[in-house]
């Protein structure tokens, strides 16, 4: 019980360093803190889904109220603004804006291959940070932690 309470704490504490933590642009060699930028378009899609300017997004629960759970046990939907829904620091203000320029102006012509491509970068992007976000937890050698 002892050590599930400090796997617990553990956890806990990772999720507040990562929520907490000012991410660099994931471009090249850019200096500039990340922006929560959107994996979906606020100005697209988000806005016309919202109702009152809020979603509905899947979030985990406390993590003091894992023990015992299964997944779907463990995650909430939870009704959250559209400006922090579905978005993840990933790049600067500067690249966010440049280079999704094309697909946040309307219309969007969904046929240019170009378009097409910015719409894969988005989830390509995502991805990416989420990859560097377990490597940074690797590196601190937590992934050797018994939970």
């Amino acid at each position: 019980m002892k050590e599930t309470r400090v796997a617990e704490r553990i956890l806990s504490a990772i999720n507040k360093n990562v929520a907490e933590k000012k991410w660099k642009c994931i471009i090249g060699n850019c200096k500039e803190n990340a922006i929560n930028s959107h994996i979906y378009q606020q100005n697209g899609i988000l806005n016309n889904v919202a109702e009152n300017g809020h979603l509905m997004e899947v979030k985990p629960i406390d993590v003091f109220k894992w023990q015992n759970k299964k997944f779907h046990e463990i995650t909430n939907f939870k009704r959250i603004g559209i400006t922090q829904a579905f978005s993840y620091p990933t790049l600067c203000n500067h690249h966010d804006t440049s280079i999704f320029l094309d697909i946040e102006r309307h219309p969007i012509n969904l046929n240019d291959y170009r378009n097409q491509v910015l719409f894969f970068s988005i989830g390509h992007f995502y991805l990416q940070n989420v990859r560097h976000k377990l490597y940074l937890i690797k590196k601190r050698g937590l992934q050797n932690h018994k939970f």
